[in-house]
């Protein structure tokens, strides 16, 4: 749990970081790939995190919260705004200076 709250605190202030570069007229910069990746990576791990501990009750069709079809939404939510693979293109080549190739 710990964990899952560093990194949803991480993304809040990349958040609010890029927020305050567009309200200030600049574009939004690479913070925003690097929190596009961090929320990939916890959204995956709170997912399977959240499934493990469910096991039995998260398979019953009329369970209270559902905690099965928020995961079915996963893969749609993790492709808007690019994939993981491109988030982490843009990281290298805005942040570190990489070549495309």
């Amino acid at each position: 749990l710990g964990e899952a709250d560093a990194y949803a605190n991480a993304i809040k202030v990349l958040a609010v970081r890029e927020v305050l570069r567009i309200l200030d007229g600049q574009a939004a910069g690479p913070a925003s790939s690097i929190a596009k990746v961090a929320m990939n990576v916890m959204l995956r791990r709170t997912f399977k995190a959240t499934l493990e501990l469910a096991a039995p009750s998260a398979m019953v069709e009329d369970n209270e919260p559902a905690i099965v079809e928020p995961y079915f939404h996963l893969p749609a939510e993790l492709i808007g705004g690019g994939t993981k693979e491109i988030q982490l293109n843009i990281i290298a080549q805005m942040i570190l200076g990489l070549p495309r190739k």
